[in-house]
């Protein structure tokens, strides 16, 4: 399968598991996206690959890294409670994402397997442009797949 089709079929995935949540328009630097994006915003990034060892017949099978960003809004002057009712919702809903893709590993068919491998934890993000904050937590998944010659 292409890598087009994965990264679509991962992107299906989460709109399906997170309905509320809006696709950003950068993967690469999240505090870029427009601000209203970022409030239960998501993105997908592709990442870098491996060939595995593996014999096939006209060709190739490949690992290949994503990564799966997810954001909320988060405000500094919030109470501690606040703050940390905002990290276990996102921290909750990377979970529900992480489940939905045990249980869907082929992703629709794409790929021949995708799994959760780590990460980052909760991340704190500044745009200094508009003076807001917002939290984020990427996850790195691991996506098996065999490109044809």
């Amino acid at each position: 399968m292409s890598i087009v089709a994965i990264q679509d079929a991962l992107e299906d995935l989460i709109n399906t598991t997170l309905p509320t949540y809006i696709k950003l328009s950068d993967a690469v630097d999240i505090a870029d996206n427009p601000n209203v994006y970022l409030s239960k915003g998501f993105a997908t990034s592709i990442g870098s690959a491996t060939r595995e060892q593996k014999e096939l017949c006209n060709g190739l099978f490949i690992a290949r890294s994503f990564a799966v960003i997810l954001t909320n809004t988060y405000n500094p002057d919030l109470d501690a409670q606040t703050r940390k009712d905002l990290e276990q919702a996102l921290v909750v809903d990377q979970t529900a994402l992480m489940l939905a893709l045990e249980g869907n590993r082929a992703l629709n068919g794409t790929c021949t397997n995708a799994v959760y491998v780590s990460d980052n934890g909760i991340e704190y993000i500044v745009d200094e442009q508009y003076q807001k904050q917002y939290i984020g937590i990427v996850s790195d998944i691991n996506i098996q797949y065999i490109e044809r010659v």
